[in-house]
């Protein structure tokens, strides 16, 4: 949406003693331009920076990150990387957030800040081949309302799928440096979502996925 606020707990599991480490996070998103539920429609008129969004995190679990907190601001022009800071609570101090940390692990997990909504980057830092489609089971309409997730459980009960017809894309990163050596994008023909997105080392090695 246009601007959202919500409140997300996700345990990083350890699959061999289904262990948790739990994070809770509080989280902010307002987009400046391409606004089409709540107005000023379709964009904020006094913008002359020309940001494209804005978001703010508050971190509380696990304890170490506790009143950790990041805000980043997103251009409309994508050659402009983003400006984002991070305020470290235990080192009391800010620090800028480089477009190389954007592949730093988040809270010990494999995540890296990229992986947000599949990809959290601008287009223009990949090259894309598109490879026609393929039919596969997505939870396209599902809300996490009816799902239950047990305690080491890395996948919740009550998830839906539906079948659908998506869009096959890969996504190799213009950095030879980069710690995925290619995603393979699924997206959703109407909506242009991705979901489904598979992750590839550098020796072209399947690696995992995320959806």
């Amino acid at each position: 949406g246009d601007t959202v606020h919500y409140r997300r707990h996700s345990p990083n599991i350890n699959p061999k003693n289904k262990s948790e480490r739990v994070s809770d996070q509080e989280f902010w998103e307002f987009y400046f331009v391409n606004r089409t539920e709540l107005d000023p429609k379709p964009a904020i008129g006094n913008n002359p920076k020309g940001y494209r969004r804005g978001m703010f995190l508050h971190m509380y679990l696990p304890p170490e990150f506790l009143n950790t907190r990041m805000y980043t601001l997103r251009y409309i022009d994508q050659k402009k990387e983003d400006d984002s800071y991070l305020w470290y609570n235990q080192f009391r101090r800010i620090r800028r957030v480089s477009t190389s940390q954007r592949t730093d692990a988040i809270d010990g997990s494999n995540l890296i800040y990229d992986d947000e909504y599949l990809w959290d980057g601008q287009l223009l830092r990949n090259t894309y081949t598109y490879r026609g489609t393929k039919d596969m089971l997505t939870a396209r309409h599902d809300g996490m309302g009816q799902t239950r997730q047990e305690s080491g459980q890395s996948f919740a009960h009550g998830m839906s799928f539906e079948r659908c017809n998506l869009l096959v894309v890969d996504a190799v990163n213009k950095d030879s440096e980069y710690v995925y050596g290619k995603r393979v994008w699924y997206l959703d023909p109407e909506t242009y979502y991705i979901m489904w997105s598979e992750m590839y080392d550098k020796q072209g090695r399947y690696w995992r996925f995320c959806f």
